[in-house]
């Protein structure tokens, strides 16, 4: 199973149903095992966002305006917390530790397609739908507007797919509540290398479709 390194720098990135990037994330491998591929992004990290030709975010824009209007990607950085990602193998989700100032306040379950691998990195479908975790296990949903607004949209998924990803989110919203793991507290006192700085977006980022290395990076693709 294993693919990556502790301390090897990669990229998580979220794609369009069509392939086209929508936003990576430079993050340091902790571990990678057969819990799933657990990363790092550091507060001050590179990351690369959507936006329009202005330079400013379509997040919020009504999802018509959101397809319709050019895009281009921008260089931005990590700013409001530090992030523990978990990604298990075959899983429709993801859970982010949220680390701030070193002290942990609470989980974030995104819910996704899951993970393909390739030699730089991970690539996903978000799904929208998010479940936000405080350190107490209370929680509340994320983002459910956005998740009802794309359902049935051939863009995204139908009624039936949304049951699904719904189904999912709930079943883990019962772990958490139950505080089996990944909410068992796990990870929470997670402190990185000391040596660790905020990783910076390699050059391979936006390398699709993935592929191999060239041959000229085959034995030093992570250094």
């Amino acid at each position: 199973m294993d693919l990556f390194h502790p301390g090897d720098t990669i990229v998580q990135r979220g794609l369009h149903r069509d392939g086209r990037i929508h936003q990576a994330d430079s993050v340091r491998v902790v571990s990678d095992d057969d819990r799933g591929l657990l990363t790092w992004l550091a507060r001050g990290s590179q990351v690369i966002r959507r936006a329009n030709l202005a330079g400013r975010s379509v997040r919020k824009l009504p999802l018509g305006e959101q397809l319709r209007v050019p895009k281009v990607h921008v260089l931005s950085s990590s700013t409001d917390r530090d992030v523990l990602w978990l990604t298990p193998q075959h899983s429709s989700y993801a859970i982010a530790w949220g680390f701030v100032d070193g002290e942990f306040e609470g989980w974030y379950i995104n819910l996704q397609t899951p993970a393909t691998r390739w030699w730089g990195g991970i690539d996903i479908h978000d799904q929208a739908l998010d479940v936000l975790i405080a350190a107490d296990r209370t929680w509340r949903w994320k983002d459910e507007d956005e998740f009802a607004e794309r359902t049935g949209n051939p863009v995204f998924w139908d009624e039936a797919e949304a049951a699904v990803i719904q189904g999912e989110a709930e079943r883990l919203i019962a772990l958490a509540e139950a505080g089996q793991f990944p909410f068992d507290g796990t990870w929470c006192d997670f402190r990185p290398d000391p040596g660790w700085r905020p990783t910076e977006l390699p050059w391979w980022w936006d390398q699709l479709p993935p592929g191999e290395p060239p041959d000229w990076q085959k034995t030093n693709y992570l250094d």
